[in-house]
């Protein structure tokens, strides 16, 4: 141990990430803690992750240099107010441990209500705080006052709320909430703040049943919405405001109509709306020329947007489970189209033009009360739609052929 401190103090640095990880430590032993303590002034990354620690010794407020603190999967429960000591710190890892929002008492019997010290605010360098899966009912409102953090990392907690203090951090770049109880979103603020490099928000998994009015135009440079898996009913029509936006994720939740403003998201690639209640998609939402993959799977559409068809960067597109009538009028255009499933709908006719999809891969149209194929489909350069599709990697015909055969008896 000692000729790796004494190495590591010759290169200036000393990088811990194998000597204590995973050793099942339940403290640090004192010989330990005194040779990394004449190191401090040189000590940049400290790894203590997956022991069984229940402390950090308050001599961690030596470590001035130190730039990366991974302290997860231990039994922490609070940080010492020495950590505030460590103004170079730029990453601390906590997730996994025993943080939870209940009031503790300390050695002098004092009472305390947070896991996190007011001391924090001293680590003035602070980017990414990762937080995730601890016991936290109540977000930390230490945290609050640490204005450089970029990354911040609270999913698989046991918060309800997320409190109006929290967007006061207006350097923020990610925030992930998912697989919380959060029911409310608190974001009431006279003059809003704008977060103007927000790239991530994750809140899925949770109990909202709404979005704040004045979130979304506060948070505008956002790229990925995750939504997925609450009791969302309406999509605020200030989401029109996220033209940046790549990836929006609203699937299962209780969404009967979309707003006409879905249509401003022109940078939009990757849009899942799968497992809601919407019967219509509004004409507008032919606007969104840059979709690649489209998730529309279980929903009750019973017909799409006339101009449909002008999707034509759509490469995956998901109708599946809905009770459409017709085959999508025009589909033929979308060029780019690998993967196509209609499966479980109402629709009776295969059109001849789909044989134009020469790019497609998967096509699954199984569970529909298909008629019969058309006969323009038999006269293309394809001898006739089996052999046509038979070229696909994925396909089931069952039902196509059934009624086939049905027909040569006839």
């Amino acid at each position: 141990m000692s000729r790796k401190f004494d190495e590591a103090h010759r290169n200036g640095e000393l990088l811990l990430c194998d000597e204590f990880a995973a050793k099942n430590l339940n403290c640090i032993p004192p010989e330990i803690l005194q040779e990394m303590i004449k190191l401090a002034p040189h000590l940049k990354k400290l790894e203590l992750c997956h022991n069984k620690l229940s402390r950090i010794p308050k001599e961690i407020g030596l470590f001035t240099a130190l730039e990366k603190l991974e302290l997860a999967n231990n039994c922490l429960k609070h940080l010492p107010t020495e950590i505030g000591q460590l103004k170079s710190l730029k990453v601390m890892d906590l997730k996994g441990n025993n943080f939870s929002s209940s009031p503790r008492f300390s050695d002098s019997r004092e009472e305390i209500t947070s896991p996190i010290p007011h001391e924090i605010q001293g680590c003035t360098s602070l980017q990414m705080l990762e937080f995730s899966g601890n016991n936290l009912q109540t977000l930390p409102k230490e945290i609050f006052t640490v204005t450089s953090l970029v990354r911040l990392d609270f999913c698989e907690n046991e918060l309800t709320t997320i409190p109006n203090e929290l967007w006061s951090l207006t350097s923020l770049e990610y925030l992930n909430f998912s697989r919380n109880h959060i029911n409310s979103i608190q974001f009431t603020t006279p003059n809003p703040p704008q977060l103007k490099g927000m790239t991530l928000l994750d809140l899925s998994q949770n109990l909202l049943t709404s979005i704040p009015k004045g979130l979304f135009p506060a948070i505008r440079t956002l790229k990925v919405l995750d939504l997925k898996s609450n009791f969302i009913t309406q999509i605020p029509t200030e989401i029109g405001e996220l033209n940046l936006l790549d990836i929006l994720d609203v699937s299962s939740n209780r969404l009967t109509t979309l707003p006409t403003t879905i249509g401003n998201l022109s940078q939009l690639s990757i849009l899942n709306l799968s497992n809601n209640r919407i019967v219509n998609l509004p004409e507008e939402f032919s606007k969104l020329t840059s979709l690649q993959q489209l998730f529309l799977e279980r929903n009750r559409i019973t017909q799409l947007p006339k101009h449909f068809s002008h999707l034509v960067k759509v490469e995956m597109l998901d109708l599946s489970h809905n009770e459409l009538k017709t085959f999508p009028s025009g589909i033929h255009s979308m060029k780019l189209l690998k993967e196509l499933y209609i499966h479980s709908n109402d629709i009776q006719l295969i059109p001849s033009d789909v044989t134009q999809l020469k790019e497609i891969k998967q096509f699954v149209i199984r569970n529909n009360p298909l008629r019969n194929v058309p006969r323009k489909v038999t006269e293309t350069k394809v001898p006739n739609i089996f052999e046509y599709l038979s070229k696909v990697q994925s396909m089931d015909i069952e039902d196509i052929q059934n009624e086939g055969k049905k027909e040569e008896i006839a």
